[in-house]
Protein backbone atom coordinates (compact mmCIF):
# COMPACT_ATOMS: atom_id res chain seq x y z
CA UNK A 1 0.00 0.00 0.00
CA UNK A 2 1.28 3.56 -0.99
CA UNK A 3 -0.23 6.77 -2.32
CA UNK A 4 -1.00 4.57 -5.59
CA UNK A 5 -2.91 1.62 -3.72
CA UNK A 6 -4.22 -0.04 -1.14
CA UNK A 7 -4.37 -3.37 1.00
CA UNK A 8 -7.31 -3.94 -1.90
CA UNK A 9 -6.50 -1.88 -4.41
CA UNK A 10 -3.83 0.01 -6.78
CA UNK A 11 -4.12 2.12 -9.45
CA UNK A 12 -2.75 1.84 -13.21
CA UNK A 13 0.33 4.23 -13.74
CA UNK A 14 -0.67 4.59 -17.34
CA UNK A 15 -4.69 4.49 -17.43
CA UNK A 16 -5.20 6.13 -13.73
CA UNK A 17 -7.62 3.19 -13.31
CA UNK A 18 -8.14 2.08 -10.22
CA UNK A 19 -8.06 -2.08 -10.28
CA UNK A 20 -8.31 -4.85 -7.28
CA UNK A 21 -4.87 -5.11 -5.89
CA UNK A 22 -2.70 -8.71 -6.78
CA UNK A 23 -3.26 -11.21 -3.64
CA UNK A 24 -5.37 -8.62 -1.60
CA UNK A 25 -6.95 -9.81 1.57
CA UNK A 26 -10.39 -10.89 1.33
CA UNK A 27 -13.68 -8.95 2.16
CA UNK A 28 -16.77 -10.24 3.73
CA UNK A 29 -19.78 -8.12 5.22
CA UNK A 30 -22.33 -9.25 7.47
CA UNK A 31 -25.32 -6.24 7.59
CA UNK A 32 -26.13 -7.24 11.08
CA UNK A 33 -28.79 -6.08 13.81
CA UNK A 34 -26.75 -6.88 16.38
CA UNK A 35 -28.93 -9.67 18.49
CA UNK A 36 -26.99 -12.61 19.01
CA UNK A 37 -26.27 -14.41 15.96
CA UNK A 38 -23.09 -12.45 14.98
CA UNK A 39 -20.74 -14.83 17.42
CA UNK A 40 -21.23 -17.39 14.68
CA UNK A 41 -18.23 -15.63 12.80
CA UNK A 42 -16.49 -14.98 15.68
CA UNK A 43 -15.27 -18.67 15.97
CA UNK A 44 -14.75 -19.23 12.47
CA UNK A 45 -10.78 -19.73 11.72
CA UNK A 46 -9.23 -19.98 8.04
CA UNK A 47 -5.99 -21.35 7.80
CA UNK A 48 -3.88 -18.52 7.30
CA UNK A 49 -6.43 -16.89 4.51
CA UNK A 50 -6.18 -13.23 5.60
CA UNK A 51 -9.95 -11.34 5.03
CA UNK A 52 -11.50 -8.28 6.52
CA UNK A 53 -14.77 -9.05 8.25
CA UNK A 54 -17.10 -5.31 8.57
CA UNK A 55 -20.41 -6.14 10.51
CA UNK A 56 -22.68 -2.99 9.64
CA UNK A 57 -25.58 -2.05 11.39
CA UNK A 58 -26.99 -0.85 14.67
CA UNK A 59 -28.58 -2.48 17.24
CA UNK A 60 -28.77 -3.62 20.97
CA UNK A 61 -25.79 -5.53 21.19
CA UNK A 62 -23.11 -3.70 19.18
CA UNK A 63 -21.10 -2.32 22.03
CA UNK A 64 -21.40 -6.10 23.69
CA UNK A 65 -20.05 -7.45 20.77
CA UNK A 66 -17.49 -4.87 20.35
CA UNK A 67 -16.28 -5.38 23.74
CA UNK A 68 -15.25 -8.92 22.47
CA UNK A 69 -13.91 -8.34 19.08
CA UNK A 70 -11.70 -5.92 21.58
CA UNK A 71 -10.13 -9.35 23.47
CA UNK A 72 -9.65 -11.52 20.77
CA UNK A 73 -6.67 -12.13 19.62
CA UNK A 74 -7.03 -12.83 15.78
CA UNK A 75 -4.31 -13.06 13.75
CA UNK A 76 -5.53 -13.00 10.43
CA UNK A 77 -9.23 -11.71 10.74
CA UNK A 78 -9.41 -7.83 10.75
CA UNK A 79 -12.72 -6.98 12.11
CA UNK A 80 -14.33 -3.24 11.34
CA UNK A 81 -18.03 -2.39 12.73
CA UNK A 82 -18.74 0.67 10.67
CA UNK A 83 -22.23 2.24 10.64
CA UNK A 84 -22.52 3.72 7.16
CA UNK A 85 -24.89 6.01 5.75
CA UNK A 86 -27.62 4.79 3.21
CA UNK A 87 -25.05 5.97 -0.13
CA UNK A 88 -21.98 4.10 1.31
CA UNK A 89 -23.90 0.66 1.79
CA UNK A 90 -24.42 -0.18 -1.26
CA UNK A 91 -20.58 0.97 -2.33
CA UNK A 92 -19.32 -1.37 0.14
CA UNK A 93 -21.70 -4.15 -0.69
CA UNK A 94 -20.69 -4.06 -4.65
CA UNK A 95 -16.83 -3.82 -3.07
CA UNK A 96 -17.19 -7.08 -1.23
CA UNK A 97 -16.01 -10.46 -1.88
CA UNK A 98 -18.82 -12.10 0.03
CA UNK A 99 -22.22 -11.36 1.96
CA UNK A 100 -22.85 -13.03 5.42
CA UNK A 101 -26.44 -12.90 6.28
CA UNK A 102 -26.96 -14.13 9.96
CA UNK A 103 -30.40 -13.35 9.73
CA UNK A 104 -33.25 -15.57 10.37
CA UNK A 105 -36.51 -14.95 10.58
CA UNK A 106 -38.53 -15.23 13.90
CA UNK A 107 -41.45 -16.45 12.15
CA UNK A 108 -40.11 -18.75 9.89
CA UNK A 109 -41.73 -16.59 7.11
CA UNK A 110 -40.27 -13.48 6.01
CA UNK A 111 -37.56 -13.22 3.89
CA UNK A 112 -34.26 -11.29 5.22
CA UNK A 113 -33.81 -7.44 2.98
CA UNK A 114 -29.74 -8.36 3.46
CA UNK A 115 -29.69 -10.72 1.41
CA UNK A 116 -31.69 -9.06 -1.53
CA UNK A 117 -29.78 -5.97 -1.29
CA UNK A 118 -26.72 -8.32 -1.38
CA UNK A 119 -27.82 -9.76 -4.49
CA UNK A 120 -28.65 -6.36 -5.51
CA UNK A 121 -25.35 -5.57 -5.66
CA UNK A 122 -24.24 -8.67 -7.75
CA UNK A 123 -22.61 -9.91 -4.34
CA UNK A 124 -22.31 -13.56 -3.43
CA UNK A 125 -24.32 -15.22 -0.07
CA UNK A 126 -24.01 -17.16 2.96
CA UNK A 127 -26.96 -17.06 4.60
CA UNK A 128 -28.04 -19.03 7.51
CA UNK A 129 -30.93 -21.31 7.35
CA UNK A 130 -34.33 -21.11 8.28
CA UNK A 131 -38.04 -22.15 7.22
CA UNK A 132 -38.47 -20.09 4.34
CA UNK A 133 -35.37 -18.96 2.84
CA UNK A 134 -34.52 -22.24 0.10
CA UNK A 135 -37.09 -19.18 -1.81
CA UNK A 136 -34.97 -16.79 -1.48
CA UNK A 137 -31.67 -18.88 -1.62
CA UNK A 138 -30.90 -21.72 -3.63
CA UNK A 139 -28.22 -23.81 -2.51
CA UNK A 140 -25.51 -24.40 -4.76
CA UNK A 141 -26.92 -22.03 -7.25
CA UNK A 142 -26.70 -18.49 -6.00
CA UNK A 143 -25.74 -18.83 -2.94
CA UNK A 144 -24.64 -21.25 0.41
CA UNK A 145 -26.87 -21.95 3.49
CA UNK A 146 -25.58 -22.92 6.55
CA UNK A 147 -26.90 -24.34 9.91
CA UNK A 148 -23.75 -23.47 12.23
CA UNK A 149 -20.37 -22.12 12.56
CA UNK A 150 -18.71 -25.45 12.01
CA UNK A 151 -21.19 -25.97 8.68
CA UNK A 152 -20.24 -22.07 7.64
CA UNK A 153 -16.07 -22.39 8.23
CA UNK A 154 -16.37 -25.39 5.78
CA UNK A 155 -18.17 -23.24 3.51
CA UNK A 156 -15.98 -19.97 3.46
CA UNK A 157 -12.69 -22.88 3.66
CA UNK A 158 -14.08 -24.50 0.63
CA UNK A 159 -16.17 -23.09 -1.33
CA UNK A 160 -17.37 -19.75 -0.95
CA UNK A 161 -13.50 -17.68 -0.53
CA UNK A 162 -11.85 -20.68 -3.70
CA UNK A 163 -14.13 -22.07 -6.31
CA UNK A 164 -17.88 -21.40 -6.02
CA UNK A 165 -17.63 -17.87 -5.64
CA UNK A 166 -15.56 -17.01 -8.53
CA UNK A 167 -13.11 -13.44 -7.82
CA UNK A 168 -15.23 -10.23 -8.85
CA UNK A 169 -13.97 -7.49 -10.84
Amino acid sequence: PGADGSAFTQRDSSSGSVLKAGGRPALLISSTSWTGWESLLFSIHLDKKFFFLFYTGKGPLKDYYNGLIQKLHLKHIQICTPWLEAEDYPLLLSSADLGVCLHKSSSGLDLPMKVVDMFGCCLPVCAIHFECLHELVKHNENGLIFRDSQELAKQLKVKALTDFFPPRN
